[in-house]
């Protein structure tokens, strides 16, 4: 999936409805969202979005390009924060993903450019 974005954008709807951002909407959500989860399935999830800064600093090791690691910054991961700030760490989550996908994206077309090919699956 390191494509370029391939994907029809639809134009979202101008309703009254349309009145939270992502975070609050999120936060709305993650109560009933643990109703559905064990105790122990919820901190799990919550505590998942802290593996952001390991897998980045695994990728910028194995692609050598360590200037991408500016933008996670999920603090350490072995030390779990409160759930109170899991809209806040999913929508940096969102952010380091994207970022990576792109910068994996300007890379592969770098390579094809310069006639190097890179597999695709």
């Amino acid at each position: 999936m390191i494509t370029e974005d391939q994907f029809d954008h639809i134009a979202f709807p101008d309703r009254w409805t349309n009145f939270l951002d992502l975070r609050s909407a999120i936060e709305l959500f993650t109560p009933f969202y643990q109703l559905f989860l064990t105790s122990n399935d919820f901190i799990r999830a919550s505590n998942s979005l802290q593996l952001d800064e390991t897998i980045a600093i695994y990728t910028s090791q194995i692609l050598g390009t360590p200037g991408h690691l500016g933008l996670v910054n999920n603090k350490h991961p072995m030390v779990p924060v409160t759930t109170y700030s899991a809209a806040y760490r999913l929508v940096l989550h969102g952010l380091a993903a994207e970022t990576l996908h792109e910068v994996l994206v300007k890379m592969k077309l770098n390579k094809s450019a310069d006639g190097v090919m890179m597999p695709t699956r």
